[in-house]
Formats: C-alpha cells, sequence, structure tokens
C-alpha cells in the first residue's frame, strides 16, 4: 500500500493468486503481470494507483469478482501480446480509460460493469484483438467503446448507455479523428 513505484510485480512463470487483497495508492502499477506470466486476481480491490492492471508480454491471468476503482493513468491495460480474462469486475471511476486492449492483446471481457470512466469505458487501440461481450457500459464521458481502424476486436450483446452527446461507440481512422458509430453499423456490431 502506497509505496513509490509498482504494489505487486507478478513475473515470468509466476502463477500466484490474489484473494480478498486490497492494492492501493501506489505511484506505479497496481498489480503488473509481466512477460508470461499468469495467476488469478479475485475478490480484490485495485484502487488508486497509477494504472492499476496492467497485463503484457503474453501474460495470462484472470481477473475475477474484483473492484478497479480510482486508476490515475487507467484501470486495466491488456497489451503487447497478453491475453487473460476480465470478468465479473466492477471498473468504475478511472482516466483515461476503464479497459485498454492494444498491440496484439487478445483478452476476453465479460459481464464487467464498466461505469463512470472518463473519457472512455473500453478502448480499443492499434492492433487489439479479444471479445468484449455482456457488459454493461454506462455514464463514460466521450465514449463507452472506441475502436482503433485496425482493431479486430468482437463487440457483442453488451448493454451500452450512450453518452450525454448520443454517443454509443466511436472508430478511430488511420489519422486518429475519432468518429461516431452509426446505427445501421451498431446492429452490425450488436450493440443497442
Amino acid at each position: 500500500r502506497e509505496n513509490g513505484g509498482t504494489g505487486v510485480m507478478v513475473k515470468t512463470g509466476s502463477v500466484p493468486v490474489l484473494q480478498e487483497c486490497t492494492i492501493e495508492g501506489n505511484a506505479g502499477v497496481g498489480i503488473w503481470f509481466a512477460h508470461e506470466s499468469y495467476g488469478m486476481v479475485d475478490r480484490c480491490e485495485v484502487v488508486s494507483n497509477s494504472t492499476n492492471i496492467m497485463l503484457e508480454g503474453f501474460s495470462g491471468p484472470t481477473i475475477k469478482d474484483s473492484s478497479i476503482l480510482l486508476g490515475k493513468d487507467g484501470g486495466i491495460m491488456v497489451t503487447r501480446g497478453a491475453k487473460g480474462t476480465i470478468r465479473e469486475c466492477l471498473v468504475q471511476n478511472n482516466k483515461p480509460y476503464g479497459i485498454a486492449i492494444g498491440d496484439g492483446a487478445n483478452p476476453v471481457v465479460f459481464l464487467n460493469r464498466v461505469f463512470d470512466n472518463s473519457p472512455y469505458g473500453v478502448l480499443v487501440m492499434a492492433e487489439g484483438v479479444g471479445h468484449i461481450y455482456a457488459n454493461k457500459i454506462r455514464r463514460c464521458q466521450l465514449a463507452p467503446i472506441v475502436l482503433a481502424a485496425s482493431a479486430r476486436t468482437v463487440v457483442a450483446d453488451n448493454q451500452i448507455d450512450p453518452t450525454n452527446n448520443g454517443v454509443h461507440c466511436c472508430w478511430a481512422d488511420e489519422e486518429q479523428r475519432v468518429r461516431p458509430v452509426e446505427l445501421v453499423q451498431l446492429q452490425r456490431l450488436a450493440i443497442g
């Protein structure tokens, strides 16, 4: 709790089970799953860290039934080929995203409550893959879901409340201009 760096660092080949713990107030990442690490975060509170949870380098943990709150530089970042499962979590009040996926990451994200993240609920960056389904995504400042032009993510059967500006989902084109997705495109995505 409240150290100058990373709260919990899970290194290559490690398979820890973190249960019913609080990881809070670290200047760096709260829980960091590094290259080819696995394990589980179960019924934990990960609160007010720089980035609350980071999965990278082909790691593949399960994060379940946990609260991921008030991340200063993000809620959960999945990048650099990481896989993993994020399920049945409350991801709330993180900035600038609740969950971000990029750089060949391929997680399964389902049955989560992604609320009040600013400005984005779920941000799928360049080369992000994965499956995002059956989540409740609400009260995000600019867009509940943003998909980069090169994202190859399956987004289906989510309950999404539009933002105050009426946006459900956005595409980011090759020039990084974000544009709202039209109703016909939403139906193809199985949103709304």
